[in-house]
């Protein structure tokens, strides 16, 4: 799932572009709801002809920068803003919850997984013995560290995580982990949502 997009002539080089930011070519441009940064004044003058040079938004969630051929500075310090606008936007929804045993009174494993059967089938990942998943517009957050300090047995949790949840191993996004597991889900939602519509 693409949190945004470069319109560009050619290919950026060198991995300018994290993996969950799209490139399109101008011939292919159209308009979309993602927050979209047009490489290249030339291109933004063909696109927009009204635009301004002095105004690098066009309108809400669409922006112009220079090229790395016109003005180079320019343009890494744009790209670079554009990348952490789109990081931030995607933050900025999301509330995070620590599922701390301690604070919630939770004294067994037994018990902590009989919290947990109701988040089932939501996608989680295990990254340095945390393991993250979104439910509900929500990211929840368990410190396997934590609990293997106070005495909790890790490796029935990691096989009810495995037994009862999707799982994430190979990933695919440029973000932080914690995030994951919500670029998954909705990654899973709009294809299915694409599913749907091709349904007779």
């Amino acid at each position: 799932m693409y949190l945004g997009n470069i319109v560009v002539s050619e290919t950026l080089s060198g991995g300018t572009i994290p993996t969950n930011v799209g490139e399109i070519s101008v011939t292919d441009y159209v308009e979309t709801i993602h927050p979209t940064l047009i490489i290249g004044w030339e291109n933004t003058k063909a696109l927009y002809p009204n635009v301004s040079i002095l105004n690098k938004e066009i309108k809400e969630n669409l922006y112009w920068t220079f090229s790395p051929h016109e003005k180079r500075g320019i343009f890494e310090a744009d790209l670079k803003s554009f990348i952490e606008k789109i990081n931030n936007d995607l933050y900025s929804n999301i509330e995070i919850i620590n599922i701390d045993p301690i604070l919630y009174n939770i004294k067994t494993v037994e018990a902590l997984i009989k919290r947990l059967e109701r988040f089932s089938h939501s996608f989680g990942y295990l990254y340095l013995n945390k393991f993250y998943f979104f439910y509900e517009n929500k990211i929840y957050h368990i410190d396997l560290n934590l609990l293997e300090f106070i005495g909790f047995d890790v490796e029935i949790l990691k096989t009810f995580f495995n037994g009862n949840f999707k799982v994430i191993g190979e990933v695919e996004y440029d973000v932080e982990e914690k995030y994951i597991p919500y670029l998954y889900s909705k990654d899973a939602e709009q294809n299915n949502t694409i599913s749907d519509i091709h349904k007779e």
